[in-house]
């Protein structure tokens, strides 16, 4: 493997690097939590991962509250319909967090339960801090169970539909309060920007649920209830005024201006586009697929508080400013697995024009084999009896001992053993009623063999604008009727359509084998496409089949390789991610600021070329026409996200100081190869990090010199650089690695030296480990390792906090 290969390699796996360290936060993020790379690394896959923070399903968590106010019982039960929070501390794992704000939650399940103690509770963790937080969660909500004796609902519904659909994480805690035992609350997770973080691209959308605002002036039932909103709030169309809609829907958070638009806007598609549409266009408005899943887990858990059911209320729409898409949000779980709908009906409000996800959606044929066939999908993986059996005999030991003596609950001891045999019988009564549906019976094609061959050979990823061909074999007893490729580029969004064939002309071998081809058009560098095989049968239903069968959660995909110039002209000489108080740009904002120094003997016209931090987006800011760097000169450019601002360059991205990559990329006529780039670690405050020897030498922590010839690099003295406390050689290597730690720095600095070294692969899986090295200043930290047996790639190093990479070739 030649330099050129090993940096191309690097390029394309710097993504991992990234996501090691990406935290979550308001802005775009490469990949959400709960995204992931097959262990072939051939699929991508949106789906919830086990918790182990407060949200951890293997042990019961306890919290205690404590209230000074003598009748905090009755200011609570008071505050209930202003929904305001009385002060109490929390203690959870040993820590106390003074002064969170707590109330009484829900509606039936408040209501209902009369004189009960056992009510639902709200637990603002910001209610005087706003900056802190209960393991990054700044609301709880803790769930009496009203309507489930067995506390298993929510937490079963959550496990088995998150596999789907993004639904809210859930678990057992066990509440004290001053003291006295307030026994098992099933824990479930805020639907607010924490929440979003975990299953978007960011968590800057738009936030409603589906409920009429507190402050409505709405006809108001005896009891205060004014409905649950079945045709208005059921994603119905009102008009083009924003403010009907305002009475329907509770607007919880927003980022943009006019968020009420975009929910009009899809209301009126969904509404108006003829049926033969409601994919190809309505997809550009509501994530159609996804809203098929979600319709189809309320239908076989029988959820009575939903949009199935309810059409209103008890359902969240998050509107994704990063696909433009509406999606539909499951709320709560505690009135699923009901014996009394058993036999709901697969299209119940089919004819239902108040419900307009379903009426509509169903009355496209293939739109309905979609979702029959997501149906088929979660009954053959999740929803059998042997898998809830198992689930369920797990939850009861964790939590038994704790119900039967809780004196709080609702349910008797009698009725907790009771509903956990019911929940049993529904699963297998439901199931039975489903696999009943003539539908639901048909035989849907098999789909096998799903290659792809590029420029680069059979699934390697194409390079520089490769086109692709997809190859699939499909068979049917009732034969096969159509083939259709699916493919579009993100990491989420829109797909387009082609038809595949088995011609012989089409890549697909001979005609009439049952292999079918179809093709990707070409796409720039570093450009994720997702795709996917959809297949009908030639029988009256045109039953269906996908593959993956998670699409379009679950996809195949790759990434478009990035070409790498081996001498660039022109470097990223030098940068600050912090600038506090070193140079100020034209408008006299200290913004981070990234240098471009011309090397070369010759100008070069940086016309049309890019910079980017994002190895998925590398044409994010394009430098202006006529920009010419002449020989032996520097160029700034401000990264202050204000790309229209003059005088001056200024890019639209800023340099998180916690690190990331730089990317000088060229232009569309040259491949837009990869010129240079530099991926960095944590950064201090007016401390830069540029080449030394200028222009040509590593990266170095470096007095700044913005415009100028780098200095030599800082010493130990001044700085405690992470890069400097452990080094790897030869990088790129072959049968070993020597790693140099500088137990000295390292300890000076803070950092922990009794610390194994691990090596891990792109997957996250530790393929090495090593005894700890001596922890003593005279200690030499040297240490050769073997890697002879590792396949070609890229690994990394980590000891303690740090990590360094290298390449096995």
């Amino acid at each position: 493997m030649d330099r050129l290969k090993v940096n191309i390699i690097i390029q394309s796996l710097m993504l991992g690097i990234l996501m090691l360290s990406a935290s979550i936060d308001s802005e775009a993020r490469t990949m959400p939590q709960n995204m992931s790379v097959s262990d072939n690394g051939r699929e991508l896959m949106l789906e919830a991962k086990a918790p182990n923070d407060l949200y951890d399903i293997n042990e019961v968590k306890v919290i205690e509250l404590q209230f000074n106010q003598s009748d905090w019982w009755e200011l609570l039960e008071a505050n209930y319909e202003t929904s305001t929070d009385i002060p109490a501390n929390l203690i959870y794992n040993g820590t106390t967090y003074p002064n969170v704000g707590v109330r009484f939650r829900g509606q039936t399940s408040y209501k209902n339960i009369h004189d009960s103690q056992k009510k639902s509770f709200n637990i603002s963790i910001d209610y005087e801090d706003e900056e802190l937080r209960l393991d990054g969660y700044k609301t709880l909500n803790l769930n009496n169970c009203y309507t489930d004796a067995t506390f298993m609902k929510e937490i079963l519904y959550s496990r088995m539909a998150g596999k789907y659909v993004p639904m809210f994480k859930a678990n057992f805690v066990k509440l004290i309060i001053n003291g006295e035992n307030w026994g098992i609350y099933s824990n479930v997770q805020q639907l607010n920007r924490e929440f979003y973080s975990d299953w978007f691209l960011s968590n800057d959308g738009t936030n409603w649920r589906a409920i009429i605002p507190d402050t409505t002036t709405l006809p108001k039932g005896p009891s205060g209830f004014v409905g649950f909103g079945t045709g208005f709030s059921s994603l119905n169309y009102l008009g083009d005024n924003p403010i009907r809609y305002t009475r329907y829907y509770t607007l919880k958070s927003h980022k943009v201006e006019n968020p009420w638009d975009d929910l009009v806007t899809t209301c009126q598609k969904l509404e108006q586009l003829p049926s033969n549409l409601m994919y190809d266009s309505l997809q550009y408005f509501i994530d159609v697929d996804r809203a098929l899943w979600h319709l189809a887990i309320e239908n076989i858990f029988t959820d009575d508080d939903s949009y199935i059911n309810k059409g209103g209320m008890d359902y969240y729409i998050y509107y994704d400013i990063e696909t433009n898409r509406i999606n539909p949000i499951i709320y709560d779980g505690n009135s699923t697995f009901m014996m009394k709908n058993v036999n709901l009906s697969l299209f119940s409000k089919e004819g239902d024009t108040k419900y307009p996800l379903i009426n509509k959606l169903f009355a496209n044929p293939q739109l309905k084999q979609r979702y029959i066939a997501h149906v088929r999908t979660i009954l053959n993986e999740i929803f059998t009896l042997e898998n809830v059996d198992s689930l369920i005999l797990f939850y009861n030991s964790m939590i038994e001992d704790e119900v039967i003596a809780d004196n709080k609950k609702i349910y008797s001891n009698v009725q907790y053993k009771q509903r956990i045999n019911e929940l049993k019988r529904f699963v297998t009564d439901r199931r039975n009623v489903l696999m009943g549906n003539g539908m639901v019976l048909s035989h849907p094609p098999t789909i096998s063999a799903v290659n792809y061959i590029s420029n680069e050979g059979l699934n390697q990823a194409p390079k520089i604008d490769g086109k692709v061909n997809v190859t699939a074999n499909v068979s049917s007893g009732f034969g096969v009727f159509k083939v259709y490729l699916y493919y579009g580029t993100g990491l989420m969004g829109v797909f387009d359509k082609v038809e595949m064939f088995d011609d012989g002309t089409h890549n697909d071998g001979t005609a009439g084998d049952g292999v079918y081809g179809a093709e990707i058009p070409s796409f720039p560098s570093g450009t994720y496409v997702r795709y996917y095989i959809e297949a009908l049968a030639d029988n009256n239903f045109k039953t269906t089949a996908y593959s993956p069968e998670g699409a379009e959660h679950s996809v195949f995909y790759y990434q478009v390789q990035s070409a790498t110039q081996s001498d660039s002209p022109i470097v990223i000489n030098e940068f600050m991610a912090s600038n506090n108080t070193i140079i100020a740009d034209p408008q006299g904002d200290f913004d981070d600021w990234i240098e471009i120094y011309n090397k070369s003997d010759f100008d070069v016209n940086l016309s049309g070329m890019y910079l980017s931090d994002k190895l998925d987006n590398l044409k994010k800011w394009q430098f202006p026409e006529n920009i010419v760097l002449k020989t032996g000169e520097y160029l700034i450019v401000w990264a202050d996200e204000n790309g229209k601002a003059t005088p001056g360059l200024h890019a639209n991205f800023k340099l998180s100081a916690d690190g990331e990559v730089i990317l000088l990329v060229n232009n569309d006529e040259n491949g837009n190869s990869i010129m240079d780039s530099i991926s960095f670690g944590s950064q201090e405050t007016d401390i830069s990090y540029g080449r030394f020897p200028n222009g040509t030498g590593d990266f170095s922590n470096m007095q700044a010199t913005p415009g100028a010839i780098n200095q030599a690099p800082m010493s130990v003295e001044d700085i405690n650089s992470p890069l400097e406390m452990i080094l790897i050689y030869p990088n790129p290597a072959s049968d070993y690695i020597e790693i140099s730690r500088n137990i000295n720095h390292m300890l000076k600095s803070g950092v922990e030296a009794v610390l194994e070294i691990k090596i891990f692969n792109t997957l996250g899986e530790c393929v090495i480990t090593t005894p700890p090295l001596q922890d003593t200043p005279s200690a030499k930290g040297n240490l050769r390792i073997d890697i002879s047996f590792l396949p070609c790639g890229v690994y990394y190093v980590r000891t303690g906090n740090l990590t360094r990479m290298f390449v096995k070739m």
